[in-house]
């Protein structure tokens, strides 16, 4: 009946407005609800077609259509990460969706550490009764349908029970989840906007529960004492599973009347801009993940919701990747402008909110956003600072007089890298001997987009050519290139730094490194510095450097990294280059 068609539609318009991943999912089960109700019709033909499509329109189409007007219309964002990422992670697991280690029965099941959307354990009821069902479609040579309950709801439950199957079959990801068929996902890019596909199967639990116990209700249960047998072991599972996990949220003390951050004296948040978490988190871009650390997240986000002031963080989804640049470019260490700042509407100050504890675990990352500031509150680990805006450009001035006196000192070294393909009229240096390091700049490559000087390297995912392939001594290093990453996913590269036996080719070590978590300095017009630390074990060996990429789609991908250094860690080294003064791949211009 069409009145029950628009209370469906009503509901998961509802539902939507809370988590739009209710809309997937449910209008994905309507959808394939409404497949096999039309396919298994005894009338089927085009009269149910349209009919049945009228009633999918009004229970899904038409919240769909409200949704991407209110979602799509005037965005004023236009590069939103297109193919997110975990598809091929956030899916259902076997162990998951079969077995709990909640459970007593299935304490000896050996467990690794899951996400929440690769388990949702069906209950032993559903499984048992889903078990002997599948066994009876077996017996039918899947002609018959298997469930049978003497009551004019067959039909109905039968369809449920078929769309539970498809649905717990789509949460494992199949078939894109079957090693060396990932790469087919990239062809249904709607599909893998799904991003949490396992969540698909708490739909299938419901599913196959219902259908289980009304065929059990009807086949041998209708005496009420022999259904509490089912009904008491779905209530023991139940009761192990909530107090198996530690479902508690965490207490947050300015919810507490009078301890609210607007009850603290001497504070008026209109003073402020916004505020800057330090350990800073920005995860939603699709192409950067700076995860949540300490409780620095959970008083950022109160802060705000309390007194209204802005976050310059994100925890968010589809965020666009234009302002994570900027947001990242705020907390990075000091070099240039951030850009964010000619967005800002005024003067007025940031609010630097400080974890004492957890910022000096990343020491020294984040030391200079507090150096020279004024503590405005202290309740530890927690404090405020007034964070001026021209406090950046402040920094930026003195990080560069700091290298003009460097540069000045007598008692620098001469120091000579160890690659060939050098341009000899460059003087480098370093307060240190230093036994080996490596520059190259590819000045003499033509590529269509370089950092500095004259050329670049350009290369091409998949190509299987090395960056570098160099004779490197047994020592440890820091490895640093600038590489072009303002397109979208471009950060989700992967450096493998391979060192390998000359004579038989084999690798001795590898290290897998996405780009993402080593980005150091965001640089001019998409360019960003990627830093990371490297160890060579054994001597005679050689170094290399390949890159891949998760998405098939990018071979022949242009990949551009310029400027290259490798220096032994902790030391430093410094040269100049036409006008520009340049530390450790830190390049600073004068006049």
């Amino acid at each position: 009946k069409m009145k029950w068609s628009v209370a469906v539609g009503l509901t998961l318009w509802a539902y939507s407005l809370i988590h739009f991943y209710y809309f997937g999912i449910f209008a994905f089960a309507l959808g394939i609800y409404f497949s096999w109700t039309t396919l298994r019709d005894n009338n089927f033909g085009v009269k149910v077609i349209l009919n049945n499509l009228k009633h999918f329109a009004v229970q899904v189409l038409v919240a769909m259509v409200f949704f991407l007007y209110w979602i799509y219309w005037n965005d004023p964002i236009d590069d939103r990460c297109a193919e997110p990422w975990g598809f091929l992670y956030f899916h259902a697991e076997l162990k998951g969706i079969f077995a709990s280690p909640a459970q007593p029965y299935f304490s000896s099941v050996p467990y690794q550490k899951w996400d929440i959307e690769n388990t949702a354990y069906l209950g032993a009821v559903a499984i048992m009764a889903g078990t002997v069902l599948v066994l009876i479609f077996l017996k039918n040579l899947f002609l018959k349908a298997p469930l049978k309950t003497e009551s004019n709801h067959d039909f109905f439950l039968n369809n449920l029970w078929f769309t539970s199957i498809v649905i717990l079959l789509v949460s494992f990801g199949l078939p894109f989840t079957v090693p060396g068929w990932e790469y087919m996902i990239e062809y249904v890019q709607p599909f893998e906007q799904f991003r949490s596909v396992g969540r698909f199967a708490w739909v299938a639990f419901y599913g196959f529960n219902i259908t289980a116990f009304y065929w059990l209700y009807t086949k041998g249960f209708k005496n009420n004492w022999w259904l509490a047998i089912p009904i008491a072991l779905l209530y023991f599972e139940a009761w192990n599973h909530t107090n198996h996990y530690d479902l508690w949220l965490d207490k947050v003390d300015e919810f507490e009347e009078g301890a609210t951050f607007n009850d603290i004296e001497g504070i008026d948040y209109s003073e402020f801009q916004a505020s800057v978490p330090i350990p800073y988190y920005n995860i939603g871009s699709g192409n950067f993940w700076i995860d949540v650390t300490g409780f620095v997240g959970q008083k950022s986000q109160t802060l705000a919701m309390q007194t209204g002031l802005p976050m310059t963080s994100a925890m968010l989804t589809r965020s666009s990747l234009s302002q994570a640049f900027k947001q990242l470019e705020l907390v990075a260490e000091p070099y240039r402008l951030p850009k964010i700042l000619d967005d800002l509407p005024d003067d007025r100050p940031f609010l630097l909110v400080w974890d004492v504890t957890r910022a000096r675990e990343f020491s020294p990352q984040y030391d200079h956003m507090n150096q020279g500031l004024e503590m405005i509150y202290e309740n530890y680990p927690l404090r405020f600072y007034r964070l001026p805006l021209e406090t950046f450009e402040q920094r930026i001035a003195q990080r560069r007089a700091n290298l003009l006196t460097t540069f000045d000192q007598d008692t620098l070294l001469q120091v000579y890298p160890n690659n060939s393909d050098i341009d000899t009229s460059l003087t480098f240096l370093s307060q240190d001997s230093v036994s080996y390091f490596l520059y190259k700049d590819w000045d003499g490559e033509q590529a269509d987009k370089h950092y500095r000087g004259t050329g670049g390297y350009q290369g091409a995912f998949k190509d299987m050519a090395s960056i570098i392939d160099e004779d490197i001594p047994q020592g440890k290093y820091t490895l640093s290139f600038w590489m072009h990453i303002h397109e979208d996913l471009y950060p989700r590269t992967v450096m493998l730094l391979e060192e390998y036996d000359p004579e038989s080719g084999s690798v001795l070590k590898q290290h897998i490194r996405p780009v993402h978590h080593h980005v150091a300095v965001i640089g001019e017009e998409g360019w960003g510095l990627v830093e990371m630390e490297l160890e060579i074990t054994q001597p005679g060996s050689r170094f290399r450097i390949n890159t891949q990429h998760e998405k098939y789609r990018f071979k022949g991908r242009p990949l551009y990294i310029d400027e290259l250094l490798i220096r032994p860690e902790g030391d430093t080294i410094l040269f100049q280059k036409k006008n520009s003064l340049v530390e450790n791949d830190r390049w600073f211009e004068f006049e």
